[in-house]
């Protein structure tokens, strides 16, 4: 595909050799990496890492290189979190298997076939920097639930999207809001590979996929984890979803089209917008539908909206904490279409603070993003639960300092 995103990247290879002398000194390259590293002399390998977790507050590393490279410097540089949430994993595994009743075996074997090559190659690259199995990567990036469990009486999880006349600018909004489990961090990752579109997602360290994200063509989404009792594992957790149509595709609706066709492993709610509008879809393991909108605005709660799908939770859910969460979702989606015409960055930010107060219990973590794709800006905040957050805004994906 021949576009101006790919030929500037043509442009800029003669810098192409700086980098690879910069990932050298940085220990990623050729002179520490295990042998499958790309030589410093073949056109085009590319590989540098830097991390910011001052100026924004929130972890932000970056990798340009191969899918491999990528993989490995960011296993190097995320070690330590890897390894212990590797140890959460085994033991949810040896307490019986993931919250969907499956296997943790059977889940990353699953994965491994349904991976594209490219992310596959990522995942044994960072099991190789953090000096784990590639199983292991896999595993983690399996149990999307795990990390993200409904809460009890709540929603736990939320997202929405505005565009169009409900937007005071006309350009889309997209926010989300998680309550992670305890002791799971969160990091920002902009990667620049050498194939695809320049990616910024939100995800657990070791994850090749993100909660949320954004990439270079000014397309953004966020993705929530829907409890469901499909608990087919051959497919691809929503994370990952998210990722690979951030990667590939230059529209919202590109994406979500892409997101639809591929095959999907437990349940979720997934969400695009591009510059000026938004749509997101829902599946189980073997379902999918739209999510519903108005045309302007579409809420998410991790509860399916559509009958069909809404009958997948039941069996997982109590029928009255179903009942009572889905009336909570109702009330957030009724405020949210009450300002339908009005939003604005203020009132989307004032949105997720209020739902983070009344929704997520004291004491608990909560993490917000509120995109703007025109702008290329994100605002993140993250507080303890029943407290109001503070949103810090900055550009997940800057022009690289060398290029």
């Amino acid at each position: 595909m021949d576009t101006p995103v790919f030929r500037r990247k043509e442009a800029l290879r003669p810098a192409l050799l700086v980098l690879a002398v910069l990932a050298a000194s940085l220990g990623i390259g050729p002179l520490a990496a295990p042998p499958r590293a790309v030589p410093a002399d073949v056109p085009g390998a590319r590989c540098f890492i830097d991390a910011d977790s001052t100026s924004v507050q929130w972890t932000v590393l970056e990798v340009a290189c191969s899918h491999w490279e990528m993989g490995f410097a960011l296993g190097r540089m995320l070690a330590d979190d890897i390894r212990r949430l590797l140890a959460l994993a085994h033991a949810l595994c040896s307490a019986g298997g993931s919250p969907q009743d499956i296997p943790c075996g059977d889940g990353s074997a699953g994965l491994r076939n349904a991976l594209p090559p490219a992310l596959l190659a990522e995942a044994e690259g960072m099991a190789a920097g953090a000096q784990v199995r590639t199983s292991d990567i896999l595993l983690l990036n399996r149990l999307f639930e795990a990390w993200f469990p409904p809460a009890a009486e709540g929603l736990g999880i939320m997202g929405f999207a505005a565009s169009k006349q409900a937007v005071i600018s006309g350009r889309a909004l997209l926010g989300a809001g998680w309550r992670p489990a305890p002791e799971v961090p969160l990091v920002w990752v902009v990667r620049r590979p050498t194939d695809g579109l320049d990616t910024a997602t939100l995800g657990v360290p070791g994850w090749l996929g993100g909660l949320a994200g954004m990439n270079e063509a000014r397309v953004a989404g966020w993705v929530l984890p829907a409890r469901t009792s499909d608990t087919s594992s051959a497919g691809l957790p929503a994370a990952l979803v998210l990722r690979g149509a951030l990667e590939q595709e230059a529209t919202a609706q590109e994406a979500l089209n892409w997101s639809m066709g591929q095959p999907h492993c437990g349940g979720a709610q997934i969400a695009f917008g591009g510059e000026a509008s938004a749509a997101g879809a829902e599946w189980s393991a073997r379902m999918q539908q739209p999510l519903i909108t108005d045309a302007s605005t579409l809420f998410a709660g991790g509860l399916f909206q559509h009958p069909d799908l809404a009958a997948v939770q039941l069996p997982a859910i109590d029928p009255s904490l179903f009942r009572a969460a889905q009336q909570r979702a109702e009330a957030a989606q009724a405020t949210l279409r009450a300002n339908s015409g009005w939003m604005s960055r203020e009132k989307s930010l004032d949105f997720l603070s209020g739902w983070a107060e009344t929704e997520i219990p004291s004491g608990d973590w909560v993490w917000l993003v509120l995109m703007e794709p025109a702008e290329m800006r994100v605002h993140a905040g993250r507080a303890f639960g029943g407290q109001p957050p503070a949103f810090t805004a900055f550009e997940p994906l800057p022009a690289p300092a060398l290029r």
